[in-house]
């Protein structure tokens, strides 16, 4: 596996030409090839641990853990670093909350599927702002179980009723 690993690395060329800049810059400043290659192989090193380390939380550990009755953590790793969301379902037990039933672009055809990861179990599009523009439409109209309907033009934020 770790040899995989080494193979992909060589074959990136912005990371081998990352790790020869880093040896030409610590060699500029010092003078000395061995120091040079052992800081760069420490560079080299972490880097590899750290692609490694991601590799096996992603395969072993869950992204998304229960925390209470209705909150959960989504975890996910976007380049070295590691977030988490808290995503909170069913706020208001008992009550039928509307959600959507279909999504229409400005040509009336049926994006529903496309969209609904991004809106998220409350339907509030995990509190980020999103335009039409953002899913690459000039106007998207929903329309909840409620059978009210609700149109958001280009740059207009996306907002559904709670």
């Amino acid at each position: 596996m770790i040899a995989q690993l080494f193979v992909l690395w060589m074959a990136e060329s912005i990371i081998m030409q990352t790790i020869i800049n880093m040896f030409l810059l610590h060699y500029e400043k010092n003078r000395d090839i061995i120091k040079s290659l052992r800081a760069t192989w420490l560079l080299f090193y972490t880097m590899t641990t750290a692609l490694i380390e991601q590799k096996i939380e992603q395969k072993f550990h869950k992204n998304l853990v229960k925390v209470s009755k209705n909150r959960y953590d989504l975890r996910f790793i976007y380049g070295c670093n590691t977030y988490k969301i808290r995503i909170r379902t069913n706020p208001c037990d008992g009550e039928d909350k509307p959600y959507i039933i279909s999504i229409l672009n400005e040509n009336k055809a049926d994006i529903t599927d496309d969209i609904m990861p991004y809106a998220g179990p409350n339907n509030d599009f995990f509190r980020i702002p999103y335009t039409p523009t953002d899913f690459n439409c000039e106007l998207l109209c929903f329309v909840l179980s409620t059978n009210e309907t609700f149109y958001f033009s280009k740059h207009e934020f996306i907002v559904l009723p709670p």
